[in-house]
C-alpha cells in the first residue's frame, strides 16, 4: 500500500475483479475485524432476545442474497477468502448498513445515532462541478484508523475512485468513475426492508462500472430494487447537472438542478420525500438536526455567493464551524 496526498493509504487494483478482491482481503485479514465488530455493536440492543430475532433473520437474508446475486457473491468469495471466513459470514456483515437503516422496523424504539452525511456541489472558475462530501457515520475510531482511496483498473470496466477503509472492497461510499460521474452515499432512517432487493454495495458499484453520464443513471436507477432506503447524491462532469436521489425498493424520490457561478446546492440525511418509511422513525432531533446544518451551510456559504470556488473553498464551507471571507 502506498500513501496518497493526503497522508492516508492507497492502494492500486489492476486486472482481474475476483483476483484483485481476494488479494485485498488478504491485505485486509489483521485490519478489518475491528470496524465489522464496531458495525455489529452499533446494530445490538439491550434486549437479547431482540438482538437474537435480528441475528436469526440476518443468517436467512444473508442466504437469499447468496442465491439471488450470483456475480455479486463472487465479489463477496473472492474478499471472504482472501479475510479467512466463511461466505454466509461475509454476506451477513455486509447487511448490516442495511439493518441499521432500517433498524426501527427490527427493533422498534432503539436508540439510533444521528447521521451526519453531508454534501455540497458549486462550480469552479472554468464551470466545472465540485462536489464536497462529509462522510459523518457512527464508526467514528475504526473507520478513520483504517481509511484509504483505492483506484480500480480492473478488467472490462472503467477507471473507478473510491474513498473507503478496511472491510470496503467494493467502491461504495464515496466514488468517481473516469466518466466524470462522482457519487456520496447518505443514510436515511426508515422502516422499509424487502429482502428481495439489491444491497447497497452491488447497487453503487454496478452504477459505476455502466454509467457515463445523467441519462444513464436515471434509465439505470428506474431499474434499481433496493432492500432498504438510500440517498445517492451525484454530480457530472459532461454537464452542471447535479442529483440527490432516495431509493426505497422499486421508488425514487429525486432532486435535479443545475449548477449556476455562485450558487450552491447542499444536501443532509433529511429524507426528499415525507413518505410513511421516513417520517415516523427519525432519530431523536433529526429533523432539528438536518434543519441547523442547512441554515449553517447557508450562512458559511454566503461569502462567497456570485464567486467561483475552489475544491479548498468546497471543504472549508463544509467543514469549519464558521463562515470565513471569501
Amino acid at each position: 500500500m502506498s500513501t496518497n496526498t493526503c497522508g492516508i493509504g492507497h492502494i492500486d487494483l489492476i486486472g482481474d475483479a475476483e483476483d484483485n478482491f481476494y488479494n485485498m482481503g488478504v491485505r485486509d485479514k489483521n485490519s478489518y475485524r475491528k470496524t465489522m465488530e464496531h458495525l455489529q455493536l452499533i446494530t445490538q440492543s439491550s434486549s437479547k432476545a431482540a438482538n437474537k430475532i435480528v441475528n436469526s433473520g440476518l443468517s436467512v437474508i444473508a442466504l437469499r442474497v447468496i442465491n439471488k446475486n450470483p456475480e455479486y457473491s463472487r465479489w463477496l468469495e473472492a474478499y471472504s477468502d482472501g479475510l479467512g471466513i466463511s461466505l454466509e459470514d461475509m454476506a451477513g456483515v455486509y447487511l448490516l448498513p442495511e439493518i441499521m437503516s432500517s433498524i426501527e422496523k427490527w427493533i422498534p424504539g432503539l436508540n439510533l445515532p444521528i447521521f451526519g452525511c453531508s454534501s455540497l456541489f458549486g462550480l469552479d472558475s472554468n464551470s466545472n462541478p465540485i462536489h464536497g462530501r462529509i462522510f459523518d457515520y457512527a464508526l467514528v475510531g475504526t473507520y478513520d484508523q483504517f481509511e484509504r482511496t483505492v483506484h480500480y483498473k480492473l478488467k472490462g470496466g472503467p477507471s473507478i475512485w473510491s474513498a473507503s477503509s478496511s472491510g470496503i472492497f467494493l467502491p461504495s461510499l464515496t466514488c468517481m468513475n473516469e466518466h466524470g460521474i462522482t457519487l456520496a452515499v447518505h443514510q436515511k432512517a426508515n422502516r422499509f426492508f424487502d429482502w428481495n432487493g439489491s444491497p447497497l454495495f452491488k447497487i453503487v458499484y454496478n452504477l459505476m462500472r455502466s454509467c457515463e453520464n445523467k441519462a444513464d443513471v436515471i434509465k439505470y436507477l428506474k431499474k434499481v430494487h433496493s432492500m432498504t432506503s438510500w440517498c445517492l447524491n451525484l454530480s457530472f462532469a459532461d454537464s452542471n447537472d447535479i442529483m440527490s436521489v432516495d431509493i426505497t425498493g422499486k421508488k425514487i424520490a429525486k432532486i435535479e438542478t443545475e449548477l449556476v457561478p455562485g450558487k450552491f446546492s447542499y444536501f443532509n440525511n433529511a429524507p426528499i420525500e415525507n413518505s410513511k418509511h421516513h417520517t415516523s422513525c427519525q432519530p431523536f432531533t433529526h429533523h432539528e438536526y438536518c434543519q441547523m446544518r442547512a441554515a449553517s451551510m447557508n450562512e458559511k456559504s454566503a461569502p462567497y455567493q456570485g464567486l467561483p470556488v475552489s475544491a479548498e473553498d468546497v471543504l472549508k464551507m463544509l467543514a469549519l464551524p464558521k463562515a470565513i471571507k471569501a
